[in-house]
């Protein structure tokens, strides 16, 4: 069962795969943006049911004009049933919606907008859905901080999704195991009308949470209707209702160590009514220390600098000792704060959208700097031991001796068809800040006939699958004549640097930062462009030194050395 995620921003959505199941249940999950294939089939049996999602689109896709909500087809004997779902697209050049199609596949009471529904899809509901709002579809960067408020999501009062679902209620399946619902929607409200999207529609009912003046959700709140009827809060601070009769309503909400809270609300027949409530002001310590351990390498680092500060104000700064350890003291609650821990010699690192809560001890706030200095890698080619080899039917990768210098080796990667294939490091970097990236490469061919592309993509470990992996960060590519990179954020879009002639060596650079989230490339010393970091990171741990996936005419790739550090090259100074 998958259910109540967030899944945003990737190439594949969810891809189901493997070969042999039962029941798979896709159900009450947001997927926002991505690029290829939404929800895949990759299996060949059993049945696999995908009920109550939405997919919300704002971005161009992978297809141009055209989004694969569903594809990828196995052709096995699998069944695929998509009920009570949100085709959701407002980018203006796509309008195209794709989906998997045969006697395998079936579609019903779904609803879909800036796209048109395939005539075979039954009971399909073309409209606006009438959501409450627009969510922000914020990320975050840990279990703490993940975005998961989909409230805005909540069909508003008439909304077309209401009472236009399937129920499920029954086997309806031979396949089928145990795929009864558990009852509840995204918020872990109990369904009651069978109704399209991640919500049960609340008819004469009331729900929402309680937060503290912090936004933290407040666990064993009493939230009172008119003194008479009470809920008491949960961990999450949410409260629910489930019937209201219409008129006028005093809210009270109460909580330890705050103070009391009052609010007016007015019930109406048919609304359905999500009502976000505060506690009083917080009747126990209003600030708190915040601490932490800042080390190099592992080590502890001693006299390093660490502020705290909220909207560029300052709230707080400490000095480690011999230890590593520091503390700020009487740092007042709130969110959104930035942590930053600094030494001269090191490069400065940060942590945001830190909570200092009302309730509890702030979580440590621990950094490991990196020398000014210091070197990533510095990979001359000798052996292949640090490195993975992997993916690429046809392929040789292999290290040589330079023909021209024969106490010089090479890495050589040959290709003449197939799948991308290439190496990558085998520990992560875990390069941050300001670094340079130094290559020294060359191609075989260089005509437009070489349309398939070698190059040095970089990733951040979470973001890196295999050579082949969509949305790298910072990027060489060396395709149809020309030395190319990526200049727009979250785009594919290439951008021609310079035209490489074949058999000739070519010395790049990158100099990246991801505090901007920008690069320079620079040749031979000299700066050709400079753009926006592909895909955005905290750190760069991955470099792919590889073929591409597609194109013909690949021929030969060479690469003499690379060479990772902190900072900016030597030559930057002269070639500016």
């Amino acid at each position: 069962i998958v259910q109540y995620n967030y899944i945003h921003d990737n190439g594949d959505g969810i891809l189901v795969c493997g070969g042999q199941y039962n029941t798979v249940i896709i159900r009450h999950n947001v997927l926002y943006n991505n690029k290829t294939r939404w929800i895949r089939d990759a299996v060949s049996n059993g049945l696999i049911q995908v009920y109550n999602n939405v997919l919300y689109n704002t971005i161009g896709q992978t297809t141009s004009g055209t989004i694969q909500f569903t594809g990828s087809s196995s052709g096995g004997n699998d069944t695929w049933e998509f009920k009570n779902n949100v085709f959701y697209n407002t980018h203006a050049g796509t309008t195209t919606g794709s989906f998997m199609a045969g006697s395998t596949y079936s579609y019903s009471n779904n609803l879909y907008y800036g796209i048109t529904a395939p005539a075979s899809h039954t009971a399909a509901t073309a409209a606006d859905p009438v959501f409450t709002g627009v969510p922000e579809f914020l990320t975050g960067t840990s279990v703490a901080t993940r975005f998961q408020d989909f409230s805005l999501l909540k069909p508003a009062a008439g909304s077309p999704l209401i009472n236009r679902g399937v129920a499920y209620s029954a086997p309806d399946n031979p396949k089928r195991i145990d795929a009864e619902p558990n009852g509840l929607d995204y918020e872990g409200v109990a369904v009651g009308t069978a109704d399209i999207g991640m919500y049960a529609a609340v008819f004469n009912g009331l729900s929402g949470i309680v937060t503290n003046i912090v936004d933290e959700p407040v666990q064993g709140a009493v939230v009172k209707l008119n003194e008479t009827t009470q809920f008491t809060t949960g961990t999450d601070g949410k409260y629910a209702f489930a019937t209201v009769s219409p008129g006028d309503y005093t809210i009270t909400v109460s909580a330890e160590s705050y103070a009391g809270s009052t609010t007016g609300f007015t019930a109406n027949a048919d609304a359905v009514s999500w009502l976000p409530l505060r506690t009083g002001s917080y009747t126990g310590s209003a600030v708190k220390d915040v601490t932490g351990t800042v080390t190099s390498g592992g080590s502890p680092l001693a006299g390093a600098t660490v502020t705290i500060s909220k909207n560029d104000i300052p709230a707080g700064q400490a000095f480690t000792g011999s230890d590593g350890k520091y503390t700020i003291e009487d740092v007042p609650s709130g969110n959104g704060y930035t942590v930053t821990a600094s030494k001269e010699g090191y490069e400065p690192k940060s942590i945001v959208d830190v909570v200092v809560p009302l309730v509890g001890e702030p979580e440590p706030a621990d950094f490991d700097l990196i020398s000014a200095t210091h070197v990533y890698y510095n990979e001359d080619f000798n052996t292949l031991g640090d490195w993975t080899v992997a993916g690429g039917t046809n392929h040789t990768v292999e290290i040589i001796v330079d023909p021209d210098d024969n106490t010089n080796n090479l890495l050589h990667i040959n290709k003449s068809s197939g799948g991308a294939g290439g190496i990558y490091n085998k520990t992560n970097a875990g390069a941050y800040g300001i670094f340079t990236i130094e290559t020294r490469m060359k191609r075989s061919i260089s005509s437009s006939s070489g349309t398939g592309q070698f190059h040095l993509y970089t990733y951040q470990s979470d973001k890196f699958t295999g050579s082949g992996s969509a949305n790298p960060s910072a990027n060489i590519v060396f395709v149809g004549g020309q030395i190319k990179s990526h200049f727009t954020a979250g785009s594919s879009s290439v951008t021609n640097i310079q035209a490489y002639s074949a058999d000739t060596w070519y010395e790049i650079a990158l100099v990246v930062n991801t505090t901007t989230d920008t690069f320079d490339f620079y040749v031979g010393g000299d700066k050709k462009g400079s753009g926006s970091i592909r895909t955005a990171v905290d750190t760069i741990d991955i470099f792919n030194l590889a073929s591409g996936g597609t194109g013909s005419g690949f021929g030969d790739f060479w690469v003499d050395y690379i060479k990772v550090y902190q900072g900016e090259p030597e030559f930057l100074g002269a070639a500016e």
